[in-house]
């Protein structure tokens, strides 16, 4: 396994010298795979000439220059030799391909379309075919025709896939490896997104396309291993996967490679390529349509940092629940992400109908409910509005219930004192007992109906004795108090006509209570007495 450090410090243009510094505490395996990168990409190496790089490690590293370390640089040099880095640069009307009936190559270069790090695209025409449509084709021709070495992607059949129509090498163009797809007029993906406020739902259904594509060629089985919103071509507003110069078999001997911008973290080290790396690669697409940047940094150095570090992806920018969709893609684990593109499409397609991926809550799940069912909300809102409006209006009438008891009351109350003061008028009623009915009315201002009822029947005179000893049961009123009210009492139940006994037992413990708060030669005990006994 090549250690990340050591492939970035060599790729980054540190000598040898310097990234095998301390090679004597590390694995030896480890040595060896950093001077394969180191093999791979020096310029000591040139074709069929292996002594420059031989005669660096004589006399800089001799401790590694094994007879293993000295096969593999003479290897690299006699295939420098076979696949030097062609010219990519073709002018327009020249003919590249197999040669058809003029003895010229099948295919007509039109114009330049692109260049990337794999090679550079051209529109070109197939002379093959007649029909305008199918005769113009893209034609990517690789720097190196090593690299056609690992491309090997048949003809695709699915709307969100370009069509692979041919892949060769032109030995008349020293040698000129190409590979010939269908050509596709729009922008890509990236250039589209930043042309216009990609809504949320155009982003969903960007994305289960995609997902559908790549869900046909990893039936294949290949795996793309470079999804980028780069490599997404915007065909009439369809999303064509395109550029498959990196892809490979599922199960083929791997070497590394990838948009850093885009790749999964496992792609840094060869042999490690499986779905799980378009998966994550979907996920950095989403990432980028979403938050309009790409999730391992900005720029490749920033992606080869990241990558090489063990930080995971930071999806606080995408909100809402594709959150949880981007985060899983994106994890750095490849067993923690979806398994399939299937996956992402099927919690895709459930988010955008408002459907429970199994991650949300009870409160989520049933505002996901009403969103899928209008109906049932815009009902569920009126019943709820009849409710409260029920509600409110029993809280009016009880309130409304209330104030009319209290103005029944008052007007009783009023009554009954009309009543009482006509038979004080009359001498039905002595002033002292007027006296005891205002003071136990002020001491028991709830019972005021009462006391002046309980002059006339015997119901009121036994309600106001209960409250009474629910008053003096209380722990908190002085014995004064109670005592006061027991006084009182005796003297409603005196007026009442009740018999002698009755009043005397309120009294008498009027009596009680006043000797233990003051002393038996109280005058007020006196006072008790004399009503008592009058």
């Amino acid at each position: 396994m090549i250690d990340p450090r050591y492939e970035l410090r060599i790729l980054s243009g540190d000598s040898l010298e310097e990234v095998l510094e301390g090679r004597e505490d590390s694995d030896p395996d480890i040595v060896i795979d950093a001077l394969n990168v180191w093999i791979e990409h020096t310029d000591l190496i040139q074709a069929q000439d292996a002594q420059h790089a031989i005669e660096y490690l004589r006399t800089r590293l001799p401790d590694c220059l094994t007879e293993e370390i000295r096969l593999m640089i003479e290897s690299e040099s006699r295939r420098r030799a076979m696949f030097e880095p062609t010219n990519t640069s073709l002018d327009a009307g020249c003919f590249i391909g197999p040669s058809i009936h003029d003895g010229k190559g099948r295919y007509r270069i039109e114009e330049l379309v692109g260049n990337g790090s794999q090679g550079s695209v051209y529109r070109a025409t197939d002379r093959k075919f007649q029909s305008a449509k199918r005769s113009t084709v893209a034609i990517k021709v690789y720097k190196s025709p090593d690299a056609l070495r690992r491309v090997r992607v048949p003809s695709i059949d699915h709307p969100n896939a370009v069509r692979v129509y041919d892949h060769d090498i032109d030995l008349k163009h020293s040698p000129l490896a190409y590979q010939v797809f269908e050509f596709l007029d729009g922008p890509t993906l990236d250039e589209w997104a930043e042309q216009k406020i990609v809504s949320i739902n155009e982003i969903s259904e960007i994305l289960i396309q995609i997902c559908n594509g790549v869900q046909a060629i990893h039936s294949l089985p290949i795996v793309h291993r470079d999804l980028k919103p780069s490599n997404i071509i915007m065909a009439e507003g369809r999303p064509v996967i395109a550029d498959f110069g990196v892809a490979v078999d599922d199960l083929d001997d791997q070497t590394v490679a990838g948009s850093p911008l885009c790749m999964a973290p496992e792609q840094m080290r060869p042999n490690a390529d499986s779905i799980a790396v378009d998966v994550y690669g979907i996920g950095g697409i989403a990432y980028f349509l979403i938050t309009g940047t790409y999730p391992n940094g900005e720029t490749e150095l920033e992606a080869l940092k990241f990558l090489s570090s063990r930080r995971s992806v930071d999806c606080s920018m995408v909100h809402g629940r594709m959150r949880r969709v981007v985060r899983k893609c994106l994890s750095r684990i490849p067993s923690e992400r979806y398994a399939s593109a299937d996956g992402i499409r099927a919690d895709v397609e459930r988010i955008r109908r408002f459907m429970p991926t199994g991650a949300e809550g009870p409160i989520e799940r049933a505002c996901l409910f009403l969103r899928r069912n209008p109906w049932v909300a815009a009902v569920s809102l009126i019943v709820v509005a009849i409710l409260v409006t029920i509600v409110i209006n029993q809280q009016l009438q009880l309130q409304e219930r209330d104030a009319l008891r209290v103005q029944v009351e008052e007007m009783k109350g009023a009554f009954q004192k009309t009543v009482l003061d006509a038979r004080l008028r009359d001498g039905e009623l002595s002033p002292a007992s007027m006296y005891t009915i205002a003071a136990l009315s002020k001491r028991f201002p709830e019972w005021n109906i009462w006391s002046h009822a309980a002059l006339i029947s015997m119901e009121g005179e036994l309600m106001l004795r209960d409250a009474v000893e629910i008053y003096a049961a209380d722990p908190v009123v002085s014995r004064i108090d109670i005592a006061f009210s027991w006084w009182l009492l005796g003297d409603v139940q005196k007026a009442a006509g009740r018999p002698k006994d009755v009043s005397d037992a309120s009294y008498n413990e009027a009596i009680r209570l006043f000797r233990l708060v003051a002393s038996p030669s109280d005058p007020i005990v006196d006072r008790v007495k004399r009503s008592r006994d009058r």
